[in-house]
C-alpha cells in the first residue's frame, strides 16, 4: 500500500515536470489572423505569471519571446500615475531592446530603436509612442526622411516605385491608390515593395522579379490587425527593410512600432511583434 502511495507521488511529480518543461507553442489560430494572435497573447502572455516570463522570453518561437519581453515591459507601468505623459521605466525598455538586438541578428534601426526607448504612458496606463508629432526633433527629423525615401511615379501609364537612382517598374494591378506610400529594397534580380497604409491598417509587401516582370509571392504585413474607423491625424508611415540570409525584415513605424519577418523565397511569415497586440482593450 505504501509503495503504491510512492509510486503515485513519484507518478504525479513526474507528470509536472514534464508539463512545466513543456514549451508554449504558438497554435495555427495565431499564424492566420491578427484577432487569432491577439487572443493567444490574452490568453498565455497577458496572463502569465511574472515567474514564467523569463521562461518565455527564451522560447523559440519569436512571436511568443518577443511578445513576453514586451510584456515585461507593461508590467513596470502603473496603473494609475497622475495626469500627462510619463516616461516608460528605462531599464525595463533596455532589456527589450537588448532581447530584441540578441535574437533577431540583424542592426535594429536607429529611429525604431529610439521609439522603443522613449515609449511614454498616461494616468490609467495606455502606451504611447510618438515619432513624428515633435517631442524630439531628432526623431521627427528622421522620421519624416524614412517614409518619404521612396515614391509612387506614374509615367506614360505605367507605374514605377522610386528610391534615389532605382527605379522599378510595376505591375498596374497592385496599385490601388495613386496617393499611396510606397517603400522599395532591391537585390541583383528582385524587388520586394511594400504599400503601408497612412493610418495603422494591414497592407501588402510583394517580391517582384525584375527579369520577366511577374509577382513572385505578395504577403500580408499585420503591424496589430486594426481594421476599424481611425479619426484625426496620424503621423506618415515608414518602413526600413533588411535582409539576412533567407529573411525579408521590415521594421516599421506608425501609431505602433512594428517587426515582421518573411521568408524571401515564399512570403511566409516567421514571426512578427507590435506592441498593439499586448494593448489592454484587445
Amino acid at each position: 500500500m505504501v509503495g503504491a502511495k510512492w509510486l503515485s507521488v513519484l507518478w504525479l511529480a513526474a507528470a509536472y515536470a514534464f508539463a512545466s518543461c513543456q514549451l508554449l507553442v504558438l497554435p495555427d489560430s495565431a499564424k492566420e489572423s491578427a484577432e487569432g494572435l491577439s487572443q493567444f497573447i490574452r490568453e498565455n502572455i497577458r496572463k502569465a505569471p511574472s515567474s514564467e516570463l523569463d521562461k518565455l522570453v527564451e522560447n523559440p518561437d519569436m512571436t511568443i519571446s518577443l511578445a513576453a519581453g514586451w510584456e515585461r515591459v507593461l508590467r513596470t507601468i502603473p496603473e494609475k500615475s497622475g495626469d500627462g505623459l510619463h516616461a516608460v521605466d528605462k531599464k525595463a525598455t533596455t532589456q527589450f531592446l537588448k532581447l530584441v538586438r540578441q535574437r533577431v541578428g540583424v542592426p535594429i534601426p536607429k529611429l525604431w530603436y529610439k521609439t522603443v526607448e522613449k515609449t511614454m504612458h498616461n494616468y490609467d496606463g495606455s502606451v504611447w509612442f510618438l515619432p513624428g508629432l515633435g517631442y524630439d526633433r531628432e526623431l521627427d527629423k528622421r522620421f519624416q526622411w524614412v517614409s518619404s525615401r521612396s515614391k509612387l511615379v506614374q509615367k506614360d501609364g505605367l507605374w514605377s516605385a522610386v528610391r534615389g537612382r532605382t527605379t522599378v517598374a510595376l505591375p498596374t494591378d497592385i496599385i490601388q491608390d495613386r496617393r499611396q506610400f510606397v517603400s522599395l529594397i532591391q537585390t541583383k534580380d528582385i524587388a520586394y515593395v511594400a504599400f503601408p497604409s497612412d493610418i495603422f491598417y494591414p497592407y501588402k509587401l510583394y517580391s517582384l522579379s525584375l527579369k520577366n516582370h511577374t509577382i513572385r509571392w505578395s504577403a500580408d504585413v499585420w503591424i496589430f490587425g486594426y481594421v476599424g474607423m481611425a479619426t484625426g491625424w496620424w503621423p506618415p508611415p515608414g518602413i526600413e527593410f533588411a535582409i539576412s540570409g533567407s529573411k525579408l525584415f521590415i521594421f516599421g513605424y506608425c501609431l505602433y512600432p512594428y517587426l515582421e519577418v518573411f521568408d524571401i523565397d515564399t512570403g511566409k511569415n516567421l514571426y512578427r511583434f507590435c506592441p498593439g497586440y499586448l494593448r489592454k482593450d484587445r
